[in-house]
């Protein structure tokens, strides 16, 4: 009887160890700042759900510095420039999953543009999923850069621009008549004004390509008044 008993104590240990070795740990919570370096600012953060999965985006500069621009020309929105080194980092479970460098370089940082949202989800490639982010870079009086990062699962991609032999990392955008940049009846238009010869404002259309995760230039539109 004492043998059969002490048969069944052991098979329940065995089985309460086996569930406890099932049992999936939760990583132990560590800040922000632990996860990409104490040297960095954070600039900007979203949280995302991507196939179930919480995660975190976030915008971070390296090597920030702050300068007052007291000049007058159309670049200058807030009379003061944030510099620096701008990431891009997915963070999931404590660890960066994938992180990409930005192309910008600076961030208006004076008045209201020092706590505006960077961060913008969007759908720019059709596939009903708010995980693309559009960031800008001045180019002119006639509107700027903006290049385009997605997240697929737990990579940070930077979809490029294919038109002809060209192969470009961020496209020229000017909101004349809307956003400048939207994904619009199965297509991402481009809005841009051009003073070359003939000049006017264009829209250019690009479809989505899965084997090259980037954007095939289709056709371009003079818009008329």
């Amino acid at each position: 009887m004492l043998k059969k008993f002490s048969i069944l104590i052991l098979i329940a240990l065995i089985l309460l160890v086996g569930a406890s070795c099932q049992k999936k740990e939760k990583p132990v919570p560590v800040s922000l700042q632990e996860i990409i370096g104490q040297d960095a600012f954070v600039r900007d953060q979203v949280d995302l759900d991507i196939k179930g999965q919480e995660k975190t985006l976030v915008l971070y500069v390296l090597d920030k510095e702050v300068k007052k621009d007291e000049d007058i020309w159309c670049g200058n929105k807030s009379g003061e420039k944030l510099f620096g080194r701008f990431y891009l980092a997915l963070i999931a479970e404590n660890k960066i999953e994938s992180k990409i460098e930005l192309l910008m370089d600076y961030f208006e940082n004076g008045g209201e543009f020092r706590s505006k949202n960077i961060i913008i989800p969007q759908d720019l490639n059709g596939d009903s999923e708010e995980l693309e982010f559009a960031f800008e870079t001045y180019a002119s009086c006639n509107g700027v850069y903006l290049e385009v990062i997605g997240v697929r699962e737990k990579e940070l991609l930077r979809y490029n621009f294919y038109k002809g032999e060209e192969i470009l990392d961020e496209l020229f955008v000017s909101a004349m008549t809307g956003p400048g940049l939207e994904y619009e009846n199965g297509y991402l238009v481009q809005e841009y004004y051009s003073n070359e010869y003939p000049g006017g404002t264009f829209k250019n259309y690009y479809s989505f390509s899965q084997e090259k995760q980037g954007f095939d230039f289709v056709k371009s539109v003079e818009v008329l008044d």
